[in-house]
């Protein structure tokens, strides 16, 4: 017989611990089951960016072990299972070969590394980081090894950048970019930010890809790029991008974008089925950064404590950046991608201020560097009349 529960979540990172936390403020009688690949525990995923500096041993970083999650939050936590399948006709999910039965059910699996193809004897040397048991994983690899090819100079890719040049790596990042953060900040202050980072022993080969690499008889792998150059490292840490994990919703035939498209209630094609986090697309965006997913935890707990009846649409204001580059900390309101208008630059050496002005004028983001992030809070307010 299936076991059968109010809700299940499938995902047991920020956005699937988070809803847990705040139904249980209001609602303490519904039945939770949590199905996870991993082992259940909860730790705040940024400080994997900023660990390799600070020594982070991986257990210092868990808050909480799933067992202490179960039992602080009156839930069952099944562990180390893959969710393979949904049955959206009878309400069914198959997960480690057993079936369970929901109400209602939360697809809150984030997001998944691009993978880049390389050849097979240097695919052991390539690295991700997108969980705490890979962070372990890359952190061994550092014992032996100190010289690192970083592909990518996006957020994730420079936060990693600073962090491991600060704890005395040499860092040589790879980018098809023009500049670090291309798509957050204008020019002059990523430039600025590509200096400040260079002083810490980051090399930077940007405006190119890889096009070979190979392992050599001393173990090192050499790296050629488009524009020519031979860059010889240790490991590969690959910084690429994320994309949302729709694979199970693909299973249930959900409607599928870029990644599992929901409306303002986070709500999927099927009505008894919500994505939150990472994997989902509201309304056509997907919003991979800690305040949106905040936003969506509060509304979608309110939409599954309302007797499963009224529904709390999510709400974006400003969504602000803290970009955590020790050597030179950002702080941004990217403009919204499809609004047409200007960078206006200002400021000396790394003390920079952008304002982003749509064609009638109107600020709408901003980026700050250096003493003027102290005009972040006016600059939120002008941005919301």
């Amino acid at each position: 017989m299936n076991r059968e529960f109010d809700l299940i979540i499938v995902g047991t990172g920020l956005a699937g611990y988070g809803l847990v936390e705040q139904i249980r403020q209001v609602e303490s009688n519904l039945s939770i089951f949590m199905l996870t690949q991993d082992d259940g525990s909860f730790y705040s995923k940024p400080i994997l960016s900023t660990g390799f500096s600070n020594n982070l041993e991986p257990s210092s970083i868990i808050d909480y072990t799933a067992e202490e999650m179960a039992e602080k939050l009156n839930i069952e936590i099944k562990t180390f299972v893959k969710s393979d399948s949904i049955n959206t006709k009878e309400k069914l999910i198959s997960a480690g070969g057993y079936v369970y039965r929901y109400n209602k059910l939360v697809l809150a699996q984030g997001a998944l590394p691009v993978h880049l193809e390389w050849p097979v004897n240097v695919q052991p040397s390539v690295f991700y980081i997108n969980n705490l048991s890979e962070y372990q994983d890359f952190r061994e690899s550092l014992k032996k090894n100190n010289k690192i090819a970083l592909v990518g100079s996006g957020l994730v890719g420079m936060e990693y950048a600073n962090d491991l040049a600060a704890s005395g790596m040499q860092v040589h990042v790879i980018s098809v970019d023009n500049y670090p953060l291309e798509k957050l900040i204008p020019y002059k202050l990523g430039n600025a930010l590509k200096a400040c980072l260079e002083k810490i022993n980051v090399n930077f080969h940007l405006d190119t890809k890889i096009t070979d690499s190979y392992v050599k008889t001393n173990g090192e792998i050499s790296i050629t790029t488009e524009n020519g150059e031979q860059i010889d490292v240790d490991i590969i840490l690959s910084a690429a991008g994320l994309r949302p994990n729709i694979q199970l919703a693909k299973s249930a035939e959900l409607n599928i974008g870029y990644g599992i498209k929901v409306n303002s209630t986070l709500q999927t094609s099927d009505e008894s089925i919500y994505a939150i986090g990472d994997c989902a697309e509201i309304n056509g965006d997907v919003r991979m950064f800690l305040i949106p997913i905040n936003l969506s935890i509060k509304s979608l707990a309110n939409t599954l404590t309302n007797s499963y009846g009224l529904s709390d649409e999510v709400n974006f204001p400003l969504l602000p950046v803290l970009v955590k580059t020790s050597a030179c900390p950002i702080f941004c309101v990217p403009p919204p991608v499809n609004v047409q208008g200007n960078w206006k630059i200002d400021g000396e050496e790394n003390n920079l201020k952008g304002c982003f002005f749509d064609n009638e004028n109107n600020l709408k983001g901003f980026a700050l560097m250096g003493s003027r992030i102290r005009e972040r809070v006016s600059l939120i307010k002008e941005c919301n009349q």
